[in-house]
């Protein structure tokens, strides 16, 4: 429909909305720029889609430079469609717009200027990324396997990172709260068979949280933060084992390293937050996906997924863990 729901519903909808005294209207999918003119053209409310509402809590969460920049590239690449006419939709589609062309209308002006942006985020984005580039060709010449963290989001990835790494990477209940991928250097000290003391050195990497449905112009504007997972070694999924839904989010999270060919990269499944289940629950967990139980707030588990880490890296067998503290 033009509306993507019934007139009548449409109608329904907005006298709901003003009797209760809400300001803004989210619609949980992808509107076609169509239907969004139609909707925000029948109503004084604010109205946003799914994808919009992600790309808002991607800009609140961006700290770093690079991840503000693609931030803002994703917004402009999903908004140049649904650029309307009206100063009101212009502003806050575009912001600041400066001179016009000889003939050009505010539609075309901001187009345009949209379409500069654009292009100048792209090369400030890939100028990032050949630098990204040259420090992964240093760890690879160096042979220091490179371990990713991923999941959906708020999983307690983050957490995670924190405990295995001794580091203060921010970690919030938070959907998104991750959104600039932090690195460390992680160093295992394991003793042989022999009682020689061998450590392992590795590069433990965190990511932005996986979600369903993920539009596509944040796909392509945070392959940056992604792209590295190519050159893993070992991938680390964790899921919430408290989460009622995690079928569906695994499946969400599998979709997305299908169409990024790393399916055939080795993983371990890793339940985060068994301290809020039932021991049975994590027998299922354990049963159903393999999955390591593991509480990155009550510090459980940890010493298992270090040696899994360790023996899918292909470490010696016969490997015990040892503290030098």
């Amino acid at each position: 429909p033009r509306t993507l729901v019934g007139k009548g519903k449409l109608e329904e909808i907005m006298l709901r909305c003003l009797r209760i005294g809400a300001e803004l209207v989210v619609f949980d999918c992808e509107l076609k720029p169509g239907q969004w003119h139609a909707i925000v053209n029948s109503t004084d409310l604010k109205v946003i889609d799914r994808s919009m509402l992600i790309l808002d809590i991607f800009a609140q969460r961006a700290k770093s430079s690079e991840g503000r920049l693609q931030v803002e590239l994703a917004q402009l690449r999903y908004n140049l469609p649904r650029l309307v006419l009206k100063d009101t939709g212009l502003s806050r589609l575009t912001g600041g717009i400066g001179g016009r062309g000889p003939g050009e209308t505010k539609m075309e002006i901001g187009r345009r200027r949209i379409r500069d942006r654009i292009n100048e985020l792209d090369k400030r984005i890939e100028r990032l990324s050949s630098q990204r580039h040259l420090r992964r060709a240093t760890r690879l010449k160096n042979a220091i396997p490179l371990v990713s963290i991923l999941g959906y989001t708020n999983v307690g990835k983050s957490s995670l990172f924190n405990v295995l790494t001794q580091s203060a990477v921010l970690a919030e209940n938070k959907l998104f709260a991750t959104l600039d991928p932090a690195q460390r250097r992680l160093s295992l000290p394991l003793e042989m068979e022999d009682a020689s003391i061998q450590v392992i050195n590795l590069i433990l990497s965190d990511t932005v949280g996986f979600i369903r449905e993920l539009p596509a112009e944040l796909r392509t504007a945070f392959r940056a933060t992604l792209e590295e997972l190519h050159e893993a070694t070992l991938l680390v999924h964790v899921i919430d084992a408290a989460d009622p839904d995690t079928p569906r989010r695994m499946s969400a999270v599998e979709n997305v390293l299908a169409e990024m060919d790393l399916l055939d990269v080795p993983r371990i499944i890793v339940a985060n937050k068994i301290d809020l289940i039932s021991e049975e629950r994590q027998r299922e967990l354990h049963h159903e996906y393999g999955a390591l139980l593991v509480s990155a707030h009550k510090k459980i588990g940890l010493e298992k997924l270090r040696l899994s880490i360790l023996s899918h890296l292909g470490a010696t067998t016969g490997l015990r863990e040892v503290n030098l503290s």
